[in-house]
């Protein structure tokens, strides 16, 4: 079976694909770029647990989004 795991390149990330992997399904990270001032450093740390994993990394990108400058949405 195959499951997709939101990669924002973090620990809890990390962990997911740890945890299907030894369930023996099929991973594949996503990364969502949104335009979050954080999203070159994301998408780094997410390529890094894909790699260490040996999965695929599938990228969505998102334009014209309003994005405050502390990088949280508000509302």
């Amino acid at each position: 079976m195959r499951v997709v795991v939101l990669l924002s390149g973090g620990l809890d990330s990390a962990a997911c694909v740890a945890f299907y992997q030894k369930l023996d399904y099929d991973v594949e990270g996503l990364f969502c770029d949104y335009g979050q001032p954080a999203a070159k450093e994301e998408y780094s740390a997410a390529q890094q647990i894909a790699e260490h994993f040996d999965i695929s990394l599938h990228v969505v990108r998102v334009d014209n989004l309003t994005i405050p400058n502390s990088g949280e949405i508000s509302g």
